[in-house]
């Protein structure tokens, strides 16, 4: 590597280092201050807090096994940081580094494609452009989700294609299919782009004519890998089903496939889904394509794979899926940003057939777009006083967490409270509370039993946080946490064992 890329490598990571640090500390800082919430972090951390304590990866939350969800076998993976460091922070941690160190393969697909030129200006500004768009860093104000880990192996994956490291490339999507099941079909058309794209530019036909039996072996074999991973996503969906109870795994035909896609994640596929909610679709693919996504547009073909998420999005009547501030936009991001440095390194080309991208007025608009996309991230993030989406929930910018005494009553609660005690929760104290294998989430319970057996149960403690939005919030159970404070009160079956600081504490009479 030339002297320059290298010191632009340095650059690139402390850039992503910066990001790193400020990205942990806010997710950290938001379950800190009773911010995090029990379907999203909770759900996590009482899994893995299952499996180191014999349990396969069981949840209250889900009344059974994680792989009953999802089919994740990296949960393995991130179960050995777990085991070393117990604690929600580690989940945290891995997540803020993936998404942001995704930096370092994105900028080394750029220096491999430019063949060694360097333009200091434009490839900085659009690793600023992946680190500030909210629809890259977005998954981050999600607690954690597999899904956000995507851009990090998607990314080293093509750059080892690129590289011309099979090896290394397919342990890079070995990880990736392993974060989710679903991936396969993002992996399925990684495929077919990468080895279109190696395969076409040199000519197939001169290939076949010139080696016939090595293009045989090729195709044999790559016909074995689609036949392998399709079979890897039905044995996944059988697990799922096995450990979840759930009879939705027979996939034996397209028909199945939608069904089943529209019974898990409530995809319509109509055109009524997507007319609805068209302002916040179209917003998404504004800010891709502002956040440097433009130069994606001179590698057309690696947008393929961003196929399935848009059909997915776009087509479903599920709003959380075209929402910034979801786990789910980490399926587009790494797609879009990949073809981006692609993009710029080709834009580069002093082919006469791109003598127009040249032009100093083109590469200086170019330039100012992504400048604009920084400045509309940094306006837009978590760390901005009186952000853009300050009030939209699912992105919350760090002003609104504060560390006051109602966060330390919880914590001060936790530490004299048995580990071993039944206790019920709310949303945002759930988390605190995740490494207690009786803890029970008011929000989920209908996934353990119905609202009578609720009144009827006997919780040791009742613990919530009469400032938090859900102490008030209903949602499918059939009552809030205040109106079953007060049933619990005028019951005379529990005292109070705490009330302060807008903390309320409940504990049975014995």
């Amino acid at each position: 590597m030339p002297e320059g890329n290298k010191r632009q490598l340095l650059i690139v990571f402390i850039i992503s280092s910066s990001f790193f640090f400020l990205y942990s500390f806010y997710s950290i800082y938001k379950y800190m201050t009773l911010n995090a919430t029990g379907f999203d972090l909770g759900i996590y951390a009482a899994s893995l807090h299952g499996f180191l304590n014999g349990n396969f990866f069981y949840s209250r939350l889900l009344n059974g096994s994680f792989f009953g969800s999802h089919f994740s076998p990296f949960m393995y993976v991130v179960a050995f940081f777990f085991w070393i460091f117990p604690h929600n922070a580690t989940l945290l941690v891995i997540q803020a580094f993936m998404v942001t160190f995704t930096a370092i393969p994105l900028y080394l697909i750029f220096q491999k494609i430019s063949t060694g030129r360097v333009d200091n200006v434009k490839v900085i500004l659009l690793i600023l452009c992946y680190e500030t768009s909210i629809y890259s860093i977005g998954p981050l104000a999600f607690d954690f989700h597999m899904m956000a880990l995507l851009p990090f192996f998607y990314s080293w994956a093509l750059y080892y294609f690129i590289s011309g490291k099979p090896v290394r490339e397919s342990i890079a999507i070995a990880f990736m299919i392993s974060l989710h099941a679903s991936f396969v079909i993002i992996f399925l058309l990684y495929l077919l782009v990468t080895r279109s794209y190696k395969y076409c530019k040199r000519g197939v036909i001169t290939r076949i004519r010139a080696k016939p039996g090595k293009t045989m072996m090729l195709s044999l074999f790559y016909a074995a890998v689609v036949i392998g991973i399709i079979g890897y996503f039905l044995t996944a969906t059988k697990i799922r089903d096995f450990y979840g109870n759930t009879p939705y795994g027979d996939i034996n035909s397209i028909h199945a496939f939608l069904n089943y896609l529209f019974i898990r994640y409530r995809i319509t596929y109509s055109i009524q889904s997507l007319i609805s909610n068209y302002p916040s679709k179209l917003s998404l693919v504004s800010i891709a394509l502002i956040s440097g996504g433009f130069y994606a547009l001179f590698s057309p073909m690696f947008l393929i794979p961003a196929i399935p998420y848009v059909l997915f999005s776009f087509f479903s009547a599920n709003g959380a899926y075209i929402s910034m501030g979801d786990q789910y936009t980490a399926m587009l991001s790494p797609i879009v940003f990949t073809s981006a440095f692609i993009g710029l390194a080709r834009s580069r080309s002093k082919h006469a057939g791109k003598r127009i991208l040249n032009n100093r007025i083109i590469k200086k608009t170019g330039s100012m777009i992504m400048i604009a996309a920084i400045v509309i991230g940094v306006f837009s993030g978590f760390f901005f006083p009186g952000a853009i989406f300050n009030s939209e929930p699912r992105l919350p910018a760090i002003e609104n967490f504060h560390y006051n005494d109602t966060a330390k009553a919880i914590f001060e609660i936790r530490g004299n409270i048995s580990t071993n005690a039944c206790l019920l929760t709310q949303n945002n104290v759930y988390p605190e509370f995740d490494g207690f294998p009786n803890a029970y989430l008011l929000y989920s319970y209908t996934s353990v039993g119905n609202l009578s057996n609720l009144y009827s149960r006997n919780f040791t403690y009742i613990i919530a946080d009469t400032y938090s939005s859900y102490y008030y919030q209903v949602d499918d159970v059939g009552t809030s946490m205040q109106k079953f404070i007060v049933r619990a009160q005028d019951s005379g079956q529990y005292s109070t064992y705490y009330d302060n600081h807008g903390i309320i504490v409940l504990r049975r009479i014995s």
